[in-house]
């Protein structure tokens, strides 16, 4: 990320907090212009959609590639982080920020998705882009089938958004290990530790880097490597062993955050460390 982006957004919650304000569509415009800024983003996001129908959104903001459309209900916007080591009132301020820096980040997911579009489009190098490509081929050769397939219907516009790259991905059964779904939330969640250091809020630097390591991390790794695991429940594997070996040579943390192959050791070290950090966040109460 950018220094410049990371600390326009720290400076717009700093705003906000200040005066008690709730996150409202200014904000949402805000964090999207900061973003599409810093990431050349434009050209990929020409709409934000808002929208107050409960059956819309699974969550806070979702992208629509094929209308270039960022969707956005602020009904599921979180009116407090919880924050499961946070059991005074002495907390409040913890909650409080908590609940700026949760809200951010889930609009920071769903903007990650087009980070990973654009890297897709463009052909980047590297590990992520490539397991990126291939994990998202589903995704868009549902899509193209059915673009095809109703190309002169004239419900094709009402369709398309149920046929689109992130609603395909929400009606996927293996939707919370598809690579492209844990890398936009583990990024989301380094940008809100990130944040959280900037604006200098200790326990939540603290509280974020275990979520990071626990929800991000280690939580997919109940089958096997959760990309291998993605990518051979989708019939791919065999196309994508030569990457997925290439990925191998990374070093543990990079492994860890594609989704690849880690040995048992390094699982329980990475255990071990959660327990140590889980230590530290009881002890404050």
């Amino acid at each position: 990320m950018a220094e410049g982006e990371l600390f326009s957004i720290a400076t717009l919650i700093w705003d906000y907090a200040s005066k008690g304000k709730e996150i409202d569509k200014d904000y949402v415009e805000r964090i999207v212009e900061i973003v599409k800024n810093a990431r050349n983003l434009q050209k990929l996001i020409q709409h934000v959609h808002f929208t107050d129908r409960e059956d819309t959104l699974e969550r806070l903001a979702s992208y629509e590639a094929a209308w270039k459309m960022l969707h956005v209900n602020l009904n599921k916007m979180k009116t407090e982080e919880t924050l499961p080591f946070s059991k005074t009132n002495s907390d409040f301020e913890n909650k409080r920020m908590g609940y700026y820096l949760e809200n951010t980040k889930d609009l920071l997911h769903a903007l990650e998705h087009v980070s990973q579009y654009k890297k897709c489009l463009e052909k980047e190098e590297g590990m992520e882009t490539k397991i990126l490509n291939l994990s998202y081929h589903q995704l868009f050769n549902k899509w193209e089938r059915f673009r095809e397939k109703h190309n002169t219907s004239t419900v094709l516009v009402e369709v398309t958004k149920l046929y689109s790259m992130h609603h395909i991905a929400i009606h996927n059964a293996n939707r919370s290990i598809a690579p492209f779904e844990r890398l936009a939330e583990i990024k989301a969640i380094e940008f809100e530790e990130n944040l959280a250091n900037v604006l200098d809020l200790p326990f939540l630097i603290d509280y974020t880097s275990f979520k990071k390591l626990e929800m991000s991390y280690l939580a997919h790794y109940y089958y096997n490597a959760p990309t291998i695991y993605y990518l051979n429940q989708h019939g791919i594997y065999k196309r994508a062993e030569k990457i997925l070996e290439e990925g191998q040579t990374l070093e543990f943390e990079d492994r860890l955050t594609l989704g690849l192959s880690i040995t048992k050791e390094e699982q329980s070290s990475a255990k071990k460390e959660l327990i140590k950090m889980r230590s530290r966040l009881e002890k404050r109460n």
